[in-house]
């Protein structure tokens, strides 16, 4: 039994070389595993492989199957396509029975060459369906709920990154030789009245990633320039002195720097503070470490390496934290 098991290998083996071609790297739609399919009939690729000068593909077949189990046995339940003439093996397109919503299909593909020899069959490759019918999805659209307690979140009280000034520590370096460090940005801004104030904000982003601490309580952080992010900060202030703390890291050679804006509001009226050279700025990698100094004020916001960027005021994207939805 054990010989004619041998024997029946080895006559596979020389049958499947005799194309002198592999097929091998399915895809569907260009990828290889696809998730999240919506199109009724994906295209399907692979690629063809030979050791032979000037070998070609002269006709294909698909075996499409809902379970793997099927194609062991060289069967399909979804489609065959049996034996198609044609040398195209890139965006075949399905042509079998209709998909169904959140399914995983597998498939292989065997082809016949120059000679009409064919090759072995393909590795299963596979994909998967997403929602199919748009009456399937049930998903309804969401927004920011903007809390109403706090008038800071709406049109009232207007938030921008207008005449801030990008910041830096005070080194003759050009901005675009700026080395990799890490630098404390601070401010203290004194207060009266804290629990009359309607609402307190700030803006703020950096070049490379930020960390905001608001009298020496972590509030949030950042890592792309490009995009502004919005605190509120309400919570967090208190009568008298209240120190703003923005660590900035330049995570590699070039510019860097931080650019802010503070508003908060009472009853009568709205105050801000920008980023300019009222700051003052330690460096926090030294062995010992320094004491503050001052800032240079390296562009107002519109201007240098960053232009606009994203948020409030300034663009259509933005960040805010901890914001719920609705």
């Amino acid at each position: 039994m054990s010989k004619i098991i041998s024997f029946m290998f080895i006559l596979c083996v020389i049958t499947a070389s005799l194309a002198g071609m592999v097929v091998s790297d399915l895809k569907c739609e260009y990828q290889t595993g696809l998730v999240g399919v919506d199109t009724s009939h994906p295209r399907l690729s692979w690629i063809l492989e030979s050791s032979d000068y000037d070998q070609t593909q002269t006709a294909y077949q698909i075996l499409v199957a809902d379970q793997p189990e099927l194609l062991t046995e060289n069967e399909a339940n979804y489609w065959n396509s049996r034996k198609t003439h044609t040398d195209q093996s890139i965006n075949i397109r399905y042509d079998g029975k209709p998909l169904q919503s959140l399914t995983r299909y597998y498939w292989k593909v065997r082809a016949w060459d120059k000679d009409d020899q064919v090759t072995a069959w393909s590795p299963v490759g596979n994909w998967m369906t997403g929602l199919m019918n748009p009456d399937e999805i049930e998903a309804k659209w969401i927004t920011w709920s903007r809390p109403l307690e706090h008038e800071a979140y709406h049109s009232n009280m207007p938030i921008d990154l207008n005449d801030a000034r990008w910041l830096w520590r005070a080194v003759d370096t050009p901005l675009s030789k700026l080395a990799p460090e890490t630098l404390l940005f601070s401010r203290t801004v004194d207060l009266k009245n804290t629990r009359q104030l309607k609402s307190a904000l700030i803006l703020l982003t950096a070049d490379d990633t930020f960390r905001l601490r608001v009298n020496g309580t972590p509030v949030g952080a950042g890592d792309s320039w490009q995009v502004a992010s919005m605190y509120d900060v309400l919570k967090y202030l208190r009568d008298g002195s209240n120190l703003f703390e923005i660590e900035i890291k330049n995570t590699s050679p070039g510019p860097g720097g931080m650019i802010c804006k503070i508003a908060w509001q009472d009853a009568n009226e709205q105050k801000v503070l920008v980023s300019d050279s009222a700051w003052q700025v330690r460096q926090l990698e030294l062995q010992s470490s320094s004491e503050p100094g001052p800032v240079r004020e390296l562009h107002r916001y519109g201007n240098g390496p960053w232009g606009r960027v994203g948020g409030p005021g300034q663009d259509t994207f933005w960040t805010q934290d901890n914001a719920p939805v609705r």
